[in-house]
């Protein structure tokens, strides 16, 4: 994927829809792929829950999480799947 591409998603998410990290995001192995917290969920709950991903050398594959999931096409949506 383009740096681009990853680049202006997140700026979006960040100014258009108001993304926070928190403070453990910092040493998260996995930030580059992480909007983070969205706004209302920060400023209502708080970020203390966060725990970074930590052990692991940092990844920008957005597939590395998701690559070995299994995928369910309902038959419905066959026709509109990759």
């Amino acid at each position: 994927m383009p740096a681009v591409y990853c680049d202006e998603a997140r700026r979006r998410a960040q100014d258009d829809c108001g993304y926070k990290y928190a403070e453990a995001c910092q040493s998260c192995a996995a930030r580059s792929l992480c909007d983070g917290f969205h706004n209302d969920h920060a400023e209502f709950f708080g970020t203390v829950e966060a725990w970074p991903i930590t052990g692991i050398l940092p990844n920008d594959d957005p597939t590395h999480y998701i690559r070995h999931q299994e995928k369910v096409v309902f038959p419905e949506d066959a026709s509109k799947s990759l």
